[in-house]
């Protein structure tokens, strides 16, 4: 309340009430007794003044318009991907989905053509002292190709701007333990362009697919047999709209003596952050179609 006061005071004699000014007007507190006063009366005195100032009310209105915090809801980034992908997705002739990548607005991609060069030398190196890799290599990439989930780029079509392609870099990752595939290629969705952003960093993440790892610790404790199971290929059956194939572009030759060719992924890949919003997405578009 002190800021409405103004300062000045009229006082009376002692016990009596008193006068203080405010931005309001004056105001007059203070004890008021009475001589006369029975053992149980009551008095109460009440003042009540009321002036209208027209100009004043709508000040005070717009000032609390503008203060006052918007009310709109804003959606969850989780909410944004969902939205992304109901928007955009679809099923062509042979009834498999597309979908297309959830780039944040104003996104901004640097060249990522050279470090892609460069790291695919650096790979062709190491290929080249181990056969038996490049043998895996190769033979991946080939299977890839043969299935349609990747197709090389035409001459008129291989340059591009920065703004309208992304080169991933790729590598191989070994698991003895698997069955079906000893060798599978990762292509590097967290790579810096020039401008030091990702394709990752340029998509939204979607949300987390994987269960809670204690949960998973449970049930193994809960039951005595435990039994996991694998989908093979499940994210390389959705397909890329081709308007944003480029974004997925690998360079890779099989032949040290050829020049280097660049090729495009046509389906999704497990290595960018926004596989885990389209693997829920089409489990529930599954769902819903029984």
């Amino acid at each position: 309340m002190n800021f409405l006061l103004q300062g000045n005071q009229i006082k009376g004699a002692k016990n009596t009430p008193y006068a203080i000014d405010t931005k309001l007007g004056w105001v007059l507190c203070g004890k008021v007794s009475s001589r006369h006063e029975l053992p149980h009366s009551k008095i109460q005195f009440v003042s009540h003044h009321t002036t209208s100032n027209l100009n004043l009310k709508n000040d005070i209105q717009n000032f609390w318009e503008l203060e006052s915090l918007p009310q709109e809801n804003s959606l969850s980034i989780e909410q944004i991907c969902e939205e992304l992908y109901k928007s955009t997705v679809s099923r062509d002739d042979s009834g498999r989905y597309t979908v297309k990548l959830p780039f944040k607005p104003h996104h901004k991609l640097g060249n990522s053509n050279s470090t892609a060069v460069k790291c695919f030398y650096s790979l062709e190196h190491r290929l080249q002292k181990t056969p038996t890799l490049r043998q895996q290599y190769t033979s991946f990439l080939r299977e890839y190709e043969e299935l349609n989930h990747m197709e090389l780029v035409p001459n008129n079509q291989s340059y591009l701007p920065e703004s309208e392609a992304f080169y991933l870099p790729h590598h191989g990752v070994v698991r003895e333990e698997s069955i079906s595939t000893k060798l599978r290629v990762v292509f590097n969705g967290s790579a810096k362009s020039s401008n030091s952003v990702s394709l990752n960093e340029a998509l939204y993440t979607g949300p987390k697919l994987q269960p809670d790892v204690f949960k998973i610790l449970l049930n193994f404790r809960t039951f005595p047999i435990a039994i996991s199971a694998d989908i093979e290929k499940m994210y390389r059956q959705i397909r890329i709209h081709s308007e944003d194939a480029d974004f997925q572009r690998i360079i890779w030759r099989t032949d040290t003596n050829h020049p280097l060719s660049t090729y495009r992924l046509l389906t999704v890949t497990y290595d960018t952050l926004d596989v885990q919003l389209k693997g829920r997405c089409m489990k529930t578009e599954l769902l819903l179609q029984g």
